[in-house]
């Protein structure tokens, strides 16, 4: 986990796209990411999200199935996503024809954080690594964030958890 800071007018940023996306949510993702006890603010979304190692990628290309992958994911300074591709890799060709994801990260704790994204593929020269691996640079613009803190009740809650991070 990266120990960040995060500005005010980061978090600002954040919030709105958090409170916009439970405004517009269905039924069902409100009932589930709208229980006052369970919602997070925007430093507690952006801390627990960059508190768990690993996050599920998943793309949609123009193959008949999705890919899922798990990678390492945190939001930096500025409340951006910046994710390494490996060149001519499915994850590129998918985010190239449809440059839309879906990232996820969750814990036992019941905590749920779901990031829906727009990637904004750049046709640089690929970074190559020192095992000769040829990586592109992606940045992911967040269009949908919904994030539930651990339960608070119920057999699944646990005490020294509580706390739902809300200012």
């Amino acid at each position: 986990m990266t120990a960040t800071s995060w500005t005010r007018e980061t978090l600002d940023r954040i919030q709105e796209i958090m409170d916009a996306s439970l405004r517009t949510a269905g039924t069902v993702q409100r009932s589930f990411f709208g229980k006052e006890e369970r919602r997070l603010d925007a430093q507690a979304f952006l801390r627990t999200w960059n508190g768990i190692y690993m996050c599920a990628a998943a793309t949609q290309g123009s193959g008949p199935w999705p890919h899922l992958a798990g990678i390492k994911l945190e939001f930096d300074a500025e409340g951006e996503l910046s994710m390494l591709l490996y060149q001519g890799g499915a994850r590129e060709a998918d985010l190239r024809a449809n440059p839309r994801t879906v990232l996820q990260k969750q814990d036992d704790d019941g905590t749920v954080l779901t990031v829906y994204a727009r990637a904004e593929v750049p046709d640089d020269e690929p970074v190559i690594d020192r095992r000769g691996r040829a990586h592109i640079q992606v940045r992911l613009v967040p269009v949908r964030i919904y994030a539930m803190g651990p339960y608070v009740s119920g057999p699944l809650s646990r005490p020294d958890r509580a706390g739902n991070g809300r200012a």
